[in-house]
């Protein structure tokens, strides 16, 4: 599709001064981490890891798309404006966002970007495994 970011005419999404609404795709921990912002401006990292109870890895995984993912998708603010996500960093809703689409789908982060060497060769092991039996199974069929 065209992707002209935020600067092209979807900036005049408020007719009459009403602010555009949209429907947020997201996984349930992003809609968690989203709702935090009900109650306040801005969050740190390590603000959100201590309420949220989430893993490490599962967090970044949820806040990347939505803070540094694609531009026209980026519902929070992230300062500094990095790739990597720390724990000093802090996150705002952006209130800059816009989309031609009432419904807006988030990207997922993929599964495999946080996970180390061992961890992958030891899921290739086990899908090898799983599908070892499968092919067996239509074999003897």
């Amino acid at each position: 599709g065209e992707d002209d970011g935020a600067a092209g005419g979807t900036r005049g999404g408020s007719e009459g001064g009403k602010a555009k609404k949209h429907i947020l795709c997201v996984n349930t921990y992003q809609m968690v981490l989203l709702l935090m912002f009900n109650t306040r401006e801005k969050i740190t990292y390590e603000e959100m890891k201590v309420e949220i109870l989430i893993p490490d890895r599962e967090l970044t995984r949820a806040l990347q798309p939505l803070s540094v993912g694609k531009s026209s998708q980026r519902i929070l603010v992230k300062t500094p404006k990095t790739k990597e996500i720390e724990a000093s960093h802090t996150f705002a809703v952006n209130e800059a966002f816009t989309s031609a689409f009432h419904r807006v789908k988030i990207q997922q982060a993929s599964a495999r970007q946080g996970e180390a060497e061992p961890e992958r060769n030891e899921t290739r092991k086990k899908v090898e495994e799983d599908r070892k039996h499968e092919i067996e199974a239509c074999i003897v069929r």
